[in-house]
């Protein structure tokens, strides 16, 4: 409504986000009714819905089991390999920050600064194939 978009070009938005967080079977419950990993992609779905140049994610998956963030974690690698962002993750899960980086960014404890950074030649899609055998 504050960027003057109409009725259905909103209505358009949310449908496509929902489709691209697998949401859509949920869109008519309320968040008490959610489960901790619908409530993380609901957040991401509420960031890809403004049409970011880039998007931070702090450690979007830490509070979650590990069985639910595997799954999220798939997900992620599955959109933005359909649709390419650029996305800032913090991480102190190092196979996390291996499988989905292209450059990974080391820091020291405090003070935080730069201790290493490493490119990372995976292709995305490469990625996305092997997600189910990982």
């Amino acid at each position: 409504e504050d960027h003057g978009l109409s009725t259905s070009n909103r209505n358009e938005i949310i449908r496509s986000v929902l489709r691209r967080t697998k949401l859509t079977e949920s869109s008519d419950r309320w968040p008490r009714e959610l489960s901790g990993g619908m409530k993380q992609r609901v957040g991401i779905a509420r960031a890809l819905a403004v049409n970011p140049s880039a998007l931070l994610m702090d450690e979007p998956l830490s509070a979650l089991d590990s069985q639910t963030s595997e799954i999220l974690l798939s997900d992620l690698i599955e959109l933005w390999a359909k649709q390419h962002f650029t996305s800032v993750y913090i991480t102190h899960n190092l196979s996390e920050a291996i499988r989905i980086g292209h450059k990974i960014i080391v820091m020291s404890r405090r003070p935080g600064e730069i201790r290493e950074s490493v490119n990372i030649e995976t292709d995305i899609m490469d990625r996305k194939c092997n997600t189910g055998s990982n």
